[in-house]
């Protein structure tokens, strides 16, 4: 916000001389002083004018432009998304903010982002090039610069081989050694690989949520980064989905109902702690996940996550249509489900190749 302040300095014949300043921060929030007037409100006017000027987009330089999105856009993303997208943004942009960003060639950008595969991996150059985009969508729009030269750069594919899903066989596995080591929590984790929810979704859920007669349980908030919110993950990005129903088989019921007789009569949460409060995810990742990967012998780096891409492959090769399992997932669109979380497993080829069998013969 503009403002001004009151200098004064002493003249050589020995008097007192007074005057005002304009004080202004441009859009990367700098401060700057500029002018003298008579009066204060000459200042004022002056500051806010400056303010509200455009820049010679001719003249500003990625680094500029980057710091814009940096200290206008970020601060209103998750605290996880603003870590990793400053973490690209000094790792990786650094060496391009001394440049001017309206000499700079598309073609020269291309080279940039195919060095930043090269060196690193193309999951990093994919999500390089995702932040690069959206930093120049923001100052299109602020009219800082008028084209976007990263949406010329040609996309990453990043290869499937990068998600790593289960099979029903190991996901069995997996159960068993749930249920012989860590029988506490049997019942949450039959649940996540039986529905598809995301982790945050199913440990804010309650004992009420389950609605018996339809067979199916509402999931209308999360718990996350160790916070409750209300609303699952879509409410977040304002879109119309902001609950769901998912429907459970007759197995996770009868395991629920058992898993609820255990609870204390107090227990709101039908997955609690010990304490009765929110389970810690990061906890639980390194002391029963990782510890029944390592029991079921699988050597792949498998995220609890990856358990919503396993869900939808085995429900795929069940033969259940793409609309019930966008819904389990809580996928605003079937195309998510399919490009994003879905994938050619092997009991996919199995199964197919057995219905294919002798098809011509």
């Amino acid at each position: 916000m503009a403002g001004a302040s009151k200098k004064s300095y002493r003249h050589k014949n020995g008097k007192q001389v007074s005057y005002y300043t304009a004080t202004y921060r441009d859009m990367y929030g700098k401060q700057h002083t500029a002018g003298r007037f008579k009066t204060k409100s000459e200042a004022l006017k002056h500051g806010l004018k400056l303010e509200e000027s455009s820049p010679d987009i001719t003249d500003i330089t990625f680094e500029q432009v980057f710091k814009c999105y940096i200290n206008i856009a970020l601060p209103k993303y998750s605290h996880t998304t603003r870590a990793t997208y400053k973490l690209y943004l000094e790792k990786h942009f650094s060496k391009l903010y001394p440049l001017k960003y309206d000499k700079v060639s598309s073609i020269a950008l291309q080279k940039f982002i195919d060095d930043i595969e090269q060196d690193y991996t193309p999951f990093v150059a994919q999500l390089c090039l995702k932040i690069a985009r959206a930093v120049c969508n923001f100052a299109i729009k602020h009219k800082l610069i008028k084209e976007n030269k990263f949406i010329a750069v040609d996309n990453v594919v990043v290869s499937p081989q990068d998600k790593h899903h289960l099979t029903e066989a190991q996901e069995r596995e997996i159960l068993k050694g749930c249920e012989e080591l860590y029988p506490k929590y049997y019942a949450m984790l039959y649940t996540l690989m039986s529905t598809g929810m995301r982790i945050g979704e199913l440990l804010a859920l309650e004992v009420t949520d389950i609605n018996y007669n339809n067979k199916s349980i509402r999931v209308n908030k999360q718990f996350t980064k160790g916070k409750f919110k209300d609303g699952t993950k879509n409410r977040a990005k304002k879109v119309s989905v902001l609950e769901r129903d998912v429907y459970l088989t007759d197995d996770i019921i009868e395991v629920l109902k058992r898993h609820i007789k255990s609870l204390s009569e107090d227990t709101k949460l039908l997955f609690p702690s010990q304490v009765n409060g929110y389970i810690n995810v990061d906890n639980f990742r390194r002391r029963v996940w990782q510890p029944l990967l390592v029991y079921a012998e699988i050597s792949d780096r498998v995220r609890i996550h990856d358990l919503r891409g396993s869900y939808a492959d085995i429900a795929d090769t069940k033969g259940a249509s793409i609309k019930f399992i966008q819904n389990q997932l809580g996928h605003t669109k079937a195309q998510t489900t399919l490009d994003v979380y879905m994938k050619t497993s092997q009991d996919m080829i199995d199964d197919a190749l057995e219905k294919m069998n002798g098809i011509l013969k």
